[in-house]
């Protein structure tokens, strides 16, 4: 028999000798109160009823009883059994494309909600990971640090929407500088960049940073929403459409060539997200 903890056996000398002590104390007590009532009839054998065999199986209980204790509190083992760890601890960190162009329907209900429901699906299928949110548009920050809640993580996602980074654009040079940062606090060994958006009205020069997280091992995965050959007009959240300066309807297309470029350049890849797939068993 081994212990995971073996000085709390300690205790148990410590805890005879305060029975013992308690013990005596409450015989001598008995005793007096004895003497009190009964006087010298206190050492007549016939006056009393008393057991002292009772009284000693009772101290015993007492003894094996605080034994018994102390020794399940020292975590008594027979041996040790190695557990494979299951959980892969992956640092993920999301960049979330929240700019007005998600808005299109030409995924429905729209862009942003099928990104939405294809990270839900991510976060459900990779328990232990820790996961990080940045939302971006024309700017980025961190919405949620690195984390291994699911719960937590979802429910930043649900508050992500069109209007949580105002100014426009699709800046994913500022987003990458972000999650830079939030990997600082990083403990897992396996690190990645997953980006769901669609590409459209970059700025910006991601590019120059690239190379920097091909270096440390982070792969960029994206996930593009949206269709490459028609493009679809951009509601305004009002029940239009957005505009352009010369008046006319807003419309955005899936930028697939810039993503593909971005993932491939970092050793990581890139898939469409459509209603049929995902895309989250890539």
């Amino acid at each position: 028999m081994k212990y995971t903890d073996p000085y709390i056996l300690l205790l148990i000398p410590a805890g005879l000798i305060l029975i013992l002590f308690l013990y005596a104390g409450a015989a001598r007590r008995r005793k007096r109160l004895l003497t009190d009532f009964l006087g010298n009839k206190v050492s007549d054998p016939d006056s009393l009823h008393l057991s002292e065999t009772a009284r000693r199986w009772k101290l015993i209980l007492y003894i094996a009883a605080m034994t018994v204790i102390i020794a399940g509190a020292a975590r008594p083992y027979l041996k040790k059994i190695p557990v494979p760890l299951k959980n892969s601890g992956r640092d993920i960190i999301i960049l979330f494309d929240v700019s007005k162009s998600m808005r299109a329907t030409d995924l429905p209900p729209n862009r942003l909600e099928q990104a939405k429901f294809l990270l839900r699906e991510i976060v459900k299928s990779s328990p232990g990971d820790r996961f990080g949110l940045v939302a971006f548009a024309g700017n980025a920050f961190l919405s949620c640090p690195l984390t291994a809640d699911p719960a937590a993580v979802n429910e930043y996602i649900n508050e992500l929407d069109t209007d949580t980074v105002p100014l426009g654009g699709t800046n994913i040079e500022r987003a990458l500088r972000v999650a830079e940062r939030a990997f600082k606090g990083s403990e897992g060994s396996s690190r990645a960049i997953l980006m769901l958006t669609d590409g459209d009205a970059l700025s910006g020069n991601a590019e120059r940073l690239l190379p920097q997280f091909k270096s440390a091992g982070i792969p960029l995965l994206i996930a593009g929403l949206g269709d490459t050959a028609i493009a679809a007009p951009v509601p305004d959240g009002k029940g239009g459409f957005m505009r352009q300066m010369d008046g006319k309807v807003a419309s955005s297309t899936l930028n697939e060539s810039a993503l593909a470029k971005l993932a491939a350049e970092t050793g990581g890849i890139y898939i469409r997200s459509t209603v049929s797939d995902t895309g989250s068993s890539a």
